[in-house]
């Protein structure tokens, strides 16, 4: 009987004194260890690795630009307007619950990761969380869909956050 895969670890590097993951012999390394950043970005590692995105030899972008905006901030900003649309009656609709199961693996796989460098294949990681979870095609669908609206959305969330700076004379800054 074959063994069950390991997750690979998450350990401390002595000469860097940081986080450490190391897969097919390259180290990558995720920050201070045991801060909750460095256990971010092993999650966030772990999870695209597994989708099949990262082959390995790459390690996930760690540099933000100072005005730029997180995943975490889109979120926040989603759900507040989701908050006002979903609404019947005075009463938030069933939908707000959907909304909130779609966008947990989002918040806790990318949360901290800037907003421009998310992109379909990343999506591709959330998706393969829902499929794991045993969802139905239908609801990983869904799902799948409402992470695509927070992030590049219909409702302006994501642009506001996301549009650049501009001085008043309208040149970008």
């Amino acid at each position: 009987m074959p063994r069950a895969k390991r997750p690979f670890s998450y350990r401390l590097h002595r000469a860097r004194n940081c986080a450490v993951v190391t897969i097919k012999g390259h180290n990558h390394y995720l920050g201070a260890c045991g801060s909750p950043e460095s256990y971010g970005e092993y999650a966030q590692f772990i999870a695209t690795w597994q989708a099949g995105v990262v082959q390995g030899a790459e390690s996930p972008k760690q540099g933000r630009a100072e005005r730029e905006s997180s995943i975490n901030e889109l979120i926040l900003a989603y759900w507040q307007s989701a908050k006002s649309h979903y609404v019947k009656d005075g009463k938030p609709t069933d939908t707000l619950i959907g909304i909130r199961s779609a966008l947990r693996p989002l918040r806790t796989i990318f949360g901290s990761t800037p907003a421009s460098e998310l992109g379909p294949k990343n999506l591709k990681t959330i998706r393969h969380q829902f499929i794991e979870a045993g969802l139905s095609r239908g609801v990983v669908n869904k799902r799948a869909g409402q992470n695509t609206t927070t992030i590049w959305g219909s409702g302006g969330a994501a642009r506001r956050c996301t549009r650049p700076a501009r001085a008043e004379n309208g040149a970008h800054v």
